[in-house]
């Protein structure tokens, strides 16, 4: 039977889109998302919201650049010796490069694309939200308003579906909410990356300044992240002089 109080529905559709219901809960759940275009179109939109954009294949980058400078290094090989042969591309041959250039290669590859990676990869965003919404010890331990929860959620989306000018009031509303801790951090965190995406690297640092100098910060956030957001405010506050520095 689909539950009546928002919080459980959300938990019900998470558990859904996760798999993690009975063949006996999924039939009910499935007969009401075929009955109810209301609440199929709830569904919808969270299934939308959780549809994170996957991060770069750093991997793959590493070596689309290496292979680049393989093909740089045999060029200036075959312009110096006329009888060096021409190496293909998808099997480079060390022999051909000198070890230090090769080793240099490696490592150039891997800057560029550890930079590159953190500079315009996607920051991840609620994958630690469904960990608060059941059991355990993130579980809320007391009933937020509706409003409030509403706005967190919606907050949440709208940072994932790369709409801050939606996410910033929202989320500035639930940090002053009467709700646990770990919400008001996750929104934090979350406004942070909504102040990043509406081009207000100033905001986006002040917020993060916050998180990081609270030593009792309660939401997750992998070491990765903390890296991307902070290498992309700084790259969002340089553009920013340099364009002032244009127009004046």
């Amino acid at each position: 039977m689909r539950p009546k109080s928002g919080q459980e529905q959300m938990e019900w559709i998470e558990s859904y889109l996760q798999n993690a219901l009975s063949p006996s809960e999924r039939e009910e759940f499935e007969k009401e998302l075929n009955t109810n275009a209301e609440f199929a179109r709830e569904v919808e939109f969270m299934q939308q919201a959780d549809s994170v954009i996957d991060d770069f294949l750093l991997a793959d980058l590493v070596a689309e650049i290496h292979a680049e400078k393989v093909e740089e290094w045999n060029t200036e090989t075959e312009e110096t010796e006329e009888e060096t042969p021409v190496i293909p591309l998808h099997t480079p041959n060390r022999a051909a490069v000198p070890w230090w250039k090769w080793s240099a290669g490696t490592a150039a590859a891997v800057t560029i694309a550890f930079t590159t990676y953190i500079t315009l990869s996607p920051i991840r965003v609620g994958d630690t939200l469904n960990q608060a919404l059941r059991g355990g010890e993130a579980r809320i331990s007391e009933q937020p308003s509706r409003i409030c929860f509403e706005n967190f959620y919606a907050g949440r989306s709208f940072v994932m579906t790369q709409q801050p000018t939606h996410a910033i009031p929202r989320l500035q509303q639930v940090i002053d909410c009467e709700v646990r801790p770990y919400f008001k951090d996750a929104s934090r965190w979350y406004l942070t990356v909504a102040y990043l995406q509406d081009n207000q690297p100033e905001e986006a640092e002040s917020m993060y300044q916050q998180i990081i100098s609270n030593p009792e910060f309660s939401y997750d956030i992998s070491w990765l992240d903390r890296q991307k957001i902070s290498w992309q405010i700084r790259i969002a506050k340089w553009f920013g002089k340099s364009e002032e520095k244009t127009i004046g």
